[in-house]
């Protein structure tokens, strides 16, 4: 238990850890979120049922903004941030302030991008 709270006092979050754990946790999400859409697609129903249930109920614009921008905004990092990595893989962008900055680059891109699919939605 102490240790625990020393870890907490002794480092403090960077960019790069943050991101790190960011694009993990968006990527077994979305996972699982596509595991949960192929078992609705088995129901007696269909996946049609479920997408004609959820426009029957259906809120009002500035809501379904809200909720467009969080599903795409998770999947949007995660599809970047995998493009950050492949160019890390090709020995490209490694030393520490390349990757600060591609950091940067990489949550500026995927607010614009969810921002604009999210509008053109």
């Amino acid at each position: 238990m102490y240790v625990r709270y020393m870890i907490l006092i002794c480092f403090r979050p960077q960019l790069t850890s943050m991101l790190s754990i960011t694009h993990r946790v968006t990527g077994a999400g979305y996972g699982a979120l596509l595991y949960g859409f192929a078992v609705l697609t088995t129901t007696p129903q269909g996946f049609s049922h479920w997408v004609n249930l959820a426009e029957t109920y259906a809120p009002g614009q500035g809501l379904m903004i809200a909720i467009k921008s969080v599903v795409l905004l998770p999947l949007v990092y995660h599809t970047v941030n995998g493009f950050r990595h492949l160019f890390w893989d090709m020995g490209k962008n490694l030393k520490i302030d390349e990757v600060y900055s591609t950091g940067k680059i990489t949550v500026a891109l995927s607010l614009l991008i969810t921002l604009a699919m999210v509008l053109a939605l």
